[in-house]
C-alpha cells in the first residue's frame, strides 16, 4: 500500500512515501487508521502547494472544503512530528500548514495537541513565517529545541481526535472529480 504525504520540497507535486517509513513510529494499534486517514486525504495531498508561499497554497485547495483542508493539515503536523517531531515539521514544506494544523486540532477537539503545537509555534516566533526558506533561517539563528513537545506529543492520540472528526463531517469528506 502507498501513502501520499505531502512533501513537495519546492514543486507542487507530492512525494509517495511507503506507509512503512511512517508507520512503526505509532503506536501498533493506530497504524491501520492512519493507512485510513492518508486515504481519506489523498486528493489533497496530491493537489496541495506548500513550495510556493502563502496564496499558492490558499488556491491549490480552492476546490477543496474546510474540513478536507484542515483534516489534510492535522494529519500532515502528526505524520511529521511523529516522523521526526517538530523541528521536521517547521523546517520542513508541511510548516506552511501549522496555522490550519492549528484550527484543526482545536476544531476537533484535541485540545492538548493544539496546546503543543502553540507551545512550539511560540519557539519558532509566535506566528511561523509560510515562507520555508524564512523559518529555516530563524532556525540557524536561535536553534530552539522541541525535545520536551515532541515526547509530550508522542503520549496523545490525535489520530482518535481525527478520524471522529472526519466520522462527524462525513459529508464535507466526500470528493467530487477534483483535477489531480
Amino acid at each position: 500500500m502507498r501513502i501520499i504525504a505531502t512533501r513537495p520540497e519546492t514543486s507542487t507535486t507530492a512525494q509517495a512515501i511507503s506507509a512503512g517509513k511512517v508507520v512503526q513510529l505509532f503506536p501498533e494499534n493506530h497504524i491501520a487508521l492512519l493507512a485510513q486517514l492518508w486515504e481519506t486525504v489523498e486528493p489533497i495531498a496530491m493537489r496541495v502547494n506548500t513550495g510556493e508561499g502563502i496564496e499558492a497554497y490558499r488556491r491549490s485547495l480552492e476546490m477543496f472544503t474546510l474540513e478536507q483542508r484542515l483534516g489534510h493539515a492535522v494529519l500532515s503536523y502528526v505524520s511529521d512530528v511523529m516522523d521526526g517531531g517538530h523541528l521536521r515539521f517547521f523546517s520542513g514544506a508541511s510548516g506552511i500548514l501549522w496555522d490550519d494544523a492549528m484550527t484543526g486540532l482545536r476544531d476537533m477537539g484535541a485540545s492538548e495537541n493544539a496546546l503543543i503545537l502553540s507551545a512550539a509555534a511560540l519557539r519558532v516566533g509566535g506566528s511561523p513565517s509560510p515562507l520555508r526558506a524564512e523559518r529555516n533561517k530563524f532556525f540557524e539563528r536561535l536553534s530552539p529545541r522541541f525535545d520536551d513537545l515532541d515526547a509530550k506529543f508522542r503520549t496523545t492520540g490525535p489520530l482518535t481526535h481525527l478520524q471522529d472528526y472526519v466520522r462527524n463531517n462525513r459529508a464535507a469528506f466526500y470528493f467530487t472529480k477534483a483535477v489531480l
